[in-house]
């Protein structure tokens, strides 16, 4: 977890913007090039700031939509607790697969972002994805605001077992089925 200012909030906004803009653009080769050597400079500026993992802030920022991680599509948790977790998601433009839906990758994803996070959770033990299985219900919209929800199934020694669902009004666009392992920590702690 990162604290940051709201500058670098502003920045990661105009750069999911940006994302969707390129996605859906056709700019004039003279614009592109333009664009390309502006591009070019701000990332020799950026490597100049650069950290290591500890101290980045992408990503780190559980004040943003999707932790400040523009991999993530805009995505927002509004309710996690022991058993259940529910977000609100968001997919622009950058993610279109096809036929004005979300691009089927983005989706396991969110899902691991999700589950994720609900299985992190408290006081539980850190733990990471074993396997996630999704099954796409119906296409999922672009540029729509969609309602995730999640739950723990069962919890088996390090292993939990989770499920979810990717909503849009009464129809489900995607569900999947998750297990996730408890790190086991011991021989870190010795």
């Amino acid at each position: 977890m990162t604290e940051g200012d709201p500058e670098y909030a502003a920045l990661l906004t105009e750069l999911r913007g940006f994302l969707d803009d390129v996605a859906s653009a056709r700019p004039a080769p003279e614009d592109s090039a333009a664009l390309a050597q502006t591009l070019r400079e701000w990332r020799t500026t950026l490597r100049e700031t650069a950290t290591g993992e500890h101290g980045q802030v992408f990503g780190r920022r559980p004040d943003l939509p999707s932790r400040g991680s523009t991999m993530l599509p805009d995505y927002v948790v509004h309710d996690v607790g022991e058993e259940t977790i529910e977000a609100d998601v968001r997919f622009g433009r950058y993610y279109l697969g096809g036929g004005e839906a979300v691009h089927g990758g983005a989706i396991p994803l969110v899902f691991d972002e999700l589950l994720g996070t609900l299985v992190n959770f408290g006081t539980r033990p850190p733990s990471r994805t074993v396997r996630i299985t999704v099954n796409f219900r119906a296409l999922t919209p672009l540029d729509r605001q969609l309602r995730m929800t999640g739950r723990i199934e069962r919890v088996e020694g390090r292993k939990t077992y989770v499920s979810a669902q990717l909503i849009d009004g009464q129809t489900v666009c995607a569900d999947a089925e998750a297990l996730f392992l408890a790190l086991d920590l011991r021989g870190l702690l010795t």
